[in-house]
């Protein structure tokens, strides 16, 4: 017994002398957040990127969707209201305007307001005119403001969203067509407006959300609130 004596006591010493096993913290769990975002704001990827990098224990999931298309999510991002939009709780994140565009090869001195009416209200072999579809608010505001509260006749094209109608105004010599200001390129030329109508063809970029919105939808919503300058 007593052998063993001088053995306990050196573990002893060992061990006193070792410094504490370190407990840490749990980490806080990540919270992750859908958002839907509709085609005409594809250009909002990098503040949402940047947003949910501020926000560490968020984790960002990006889709394409609308609001129409009935698919869960814990915010919808769209400029303009869609239409069955009155069921979510609705907050102002920005404000988009909408500019007038041409082909390059046009004469911006023969696109008067009268010649753009008549593009999209007459078939005129001297425009090709295009919008969207009627679901898209941007049709809504430019009929209020262009064409006074007329619709668009049918021969007018259409096209999905932005990026295809640049590609549709780039295309044919003829073409007019209007967009976010946010994608305007040098591959097409802006139609040039009086300052009230300028200022009357804005969209809100409103953030929905299908009740009260979580904790990660509200911190979202707050940075980009803050950041998106369009």
């Amino acid at each position: 017994m007593t052998s063993k004596t001088p053995l306990i006591i050196t573990l002893l010493v060992m061990l006193s002398s070792c410094s504490p096993f370190p407990y840490a913290d749990s980490p806080q769990a990540a919270e992750p957040i859908m958002i839907h975002l509709s085609s005409d704001l594809a250009w909002m990827e990098m503040p949402l990127e940047k947003c949910a990098g501020s926000l560490p224990e968020t984790v960002l999931f990006i889709e394409y969707e609308n609001l129409e298309d009935g698919q869960d999510a814990d915010l919808y991002i769209s400029l303009g209201a869609p239409q069955n939009s009155a069921n979510y709780e609705v907050f102002l994140v920005g404000e988009e305007k909408i500019i007038l565009v041409a082909n390059k090869l046009i004469d911006l001195n023969s696109l008067d307001l009268t010649a753009i009416r008549s593009a999209y209200q007459f078939l005129n072999p001297k425009w090709q005119a295009w919008g969207y579809p009627t679901s898209n608010p941007a049709n809504q505001v430019f009929s209020d403001v262009i064409l006074q509260g007329e619709m668009s006749s049918p021969h007018v094209g259409l096209a999905p969203n932005p990026s295809a109608m640049i590609d549709a105004v780039v295309s044919n010599p003829k073409a007019i067509g209007f967009i976010p200001q946010t994608w305007f390129s040098d591959e097409v030329q802006e139609i040039p407006l009086d300052a009230e109508q300028q200022d009357a063809l804005v969209l809100p970029i409103l953030g929905m959300t299908d009740g009260a919105p979580s904790h990660a939808a509200r911190s979202m919503l707050s940075c980009l609130n803050q950041s998106v300058q369009p």
